[in-house]
C-alpha cells in the first residue's frame, strides 16, 4: 500500500524500537499516575479538593470528564504507588512525576494539589498541572508556587 501510494516505509532499527518501547513505559507510568490522582480525589484525603471544585461550579461528572484528581500532602505517596505498580523509581523521574534532590531519595512532584491531566491530541496523558489548595506558612521564606507544571518529557 505505501509504494502504491509512493509513501516510503521507515525501516525499522534497533533505536527506533528502543525509542518506541521507552515512551510506552513513560505514557504507562502516566497513566497510572494519573489513575492515581483520580482515585485520591474520591478517597478521604481528596475531600478539601472536592470542596475547592464544588465552590468553583465542578461538579464531580466533570471532574471524572477532565480526568482531574488531587496529590495528596506526602512526600512518597505517588512514588510508593508506582514502584507497587511495577515502575521503576527512574522511569517515574524521566516522566516528570519525581524529583530528585542532590543528596537524598527522589520524592512526589506534585505534593497537596489539585490534579490536571494533561492529554495530547489522541487523548494519552503526557504531563500534569497542578494547583496547589493552601498555602502554607514558608518555612524556607519562600512560597510554593501557586500552579506547577510537569517538566517537559
Amino acid at each position: 500500500l505505501a509504494s502504491e501510494a509512493g509513501i516510503p516505509v521507515p525501516e525499522s532499527s534497533p533505536e527506533a524500537a528502543r525509542a518506541e518501547m521507552r515512551a510506552k513505559t513513560l505514557y504507562g507510568a502516566l497513566d497510572e499516575a494519573c489513575r492515581f490522582f483520580e482515585a485520591e480525589l474520591q478517597g478521604a484525603r481528596g475531600a478539601q479538593a472536592r470542596q475547592y471544585l464544588e465552590k468553583r461550579g465542578i461538579r464531580p461528572e466533570m471532574a471524572r470528564q477532565f480526568c482531574l484528581g488531587y496529590a495528596p500532602d506526602a512526600r512518597d505517596a505517588l512514588k510508593r504507588h508506582l514502584l507497587g505498580k511495577g515502575f521503576s523509581e527512574a522511569q517515574a523521574l524521566e516522566a516528570g512525576l519525581l524529583v530528585s534532590p542532590d543528596q537524598g531519595s527522589a520524592y512526589d512532584r506534585f505534593r497537596d494539589r489539585l490534579i490536571f491531566a494533561i492529554c495530547d491530541a489522541t487523548g494519552r496523558v503526557i504531563a500534569f498541572g497542578g494547583r496547589i489548595l493552601r498555602t502554607p506558612p514558608p518555612a524556607s521564606g519562600r512560597q510554593p508556587p501557586k500552579y506547577l507544571n510537569s517538566p517537559e518529557t
